[in-house]
């Protein structure tokens, strides 16, 4: 039931707005005042000039033993080194994330354009 509060939350937000900050608070209203329920997520955006745009729950939230967050300054780093989606999962978890980790890999591949006439 959980999930498919969240799916259809998530939907509706993005038919409003597409920014991943948005998202996120919306679907943090939802969780609000349902007991324990807690779900693990990232919006991500990107434009068709490769821009992205990311509010993260994962990587970026790994905490070490001393309280200190991996961060994104740390995540974006790793990312420019182009590791395996692998690597970044080890090395998040070497940091000290303790909870679950999901990478994703992204290939922006670039489209032809179709011949006119």
């Amino acid at each position: 039931m959980l999930v498919a509060l969240l799916v259809g939350a998530l939907r509706t937000a993005a038919e409003s707005d597409s920014d991943p900050s948005f998202i996120l608070a919306a679907l943090n209203r939802r969780l609000l005042g349902r007991g324990d329920a807690r779900a693990t997520c990232l919006a991500l955006r990107i434009e068709c000039d490769g821009t992205v745009w990311v509010a993260s729950d994962g990587v970026a939230e790994a905490t070490n033993e001393n309280g200190e967050l991996f961060g994104f300054d740390r995540a974006l780093e790793l990312v420019r080194a182009r590791p395996s989606a692998a690597r970044i999962a080890e090395v998040a978890q070497a940091f000290g994330q303790g909870d679950d980790i999901s990478v994703i890999s992204v290939t922006r591949m670039p489209v032809a354009e179709p011949a006119m006439g």
